[in-house]
């Protein structure tokens, strides 16, 4: 146990805290949510008028969560491989790449989710009861924001593992006895997680 703390030594509270950098992340995150939300309203007013078919199944196919679960997956993979191999600037590379553009596709996903639960709003007023808008709605709110937080942890992980950030750059100094094991488990549980998908 002390050998374990002795090399975990070397990070610093500091190194965990992306200080400026969650700026750059709402900045990402707003550029592919807020067209996303505008789209999906801009469609629901559209279809009073002419057939939308073609953009809500464009919509449909934005939401579902398949795409984002298996690059998701890759970038987790990338991301442990980083982790057992610290030194090598490619994987880091590739694993904070995957995982930023991971955590852009799930903006655009939370983006088209929020957009149809506006225009869903008036319709569930209309056909629920009081009681039930006061439930339903709230649950909703709370489903979004567990959504954007796992997306959000989807981008910490990117964040972590850029090659010129404190925490990459110290990972290296712990010992591959420690850095092997926690790599390669949760490599493995990545990679079984989307073997057993059918």
């Amino acid at each position: 146990m002390e050998y374990i703390k002795k090399e975990l030594s070397v990070f610093n509270l500091s190194d965990f805290n992306p200080n400026r950098a969650w700026a750059d992340a709402a900045r990402l995150f707003s550029w592919w949510a807020v067209p996303a939300c505008v789209f999906v309203v801009f469609v629901s007013e559209v279809n009073k008028y002419r057939s939308v078919e073609y953009y809500e199944k464009a919509i449909f196919q934005g939401i579902g969560p398949i795409l984002w679960n298996v690059i998701g997956t890759f970038g987790l993979a990338f991301f442990c491989l980083s982790i057992i191999f610290s030194r090598l600037q490619w994987l880091s590379a590739a694993a904070h790449q995957i995982l930023t553009s991971v955590y852009a596709i799930g903006a655009l996903s939370f983006g088209l989710i929020f957009g149809q639960f506006i225009c869903l709003l008036p319709q569930l007023s209309e056909h629920m009861e009081t009681w039930q808008v006061y439930v339903f709605s709230p649950a909703i709110v709370i489903l979004l924001l567990a959504v954007a937080g796992l997306n959000v942890a989807v981008w910490y992980m990117s964040y972590l593992i850029k090659w010129e950030n404190p925490f990459r750059e110290k990972l290296s100094k712990v010992s591959i006895v420690i850095r092997l094991p926690i790599g390669c488990v949760f490599l493995l549980l990545s990679l079984w997680s989307l073997w057993i998908e059918k």
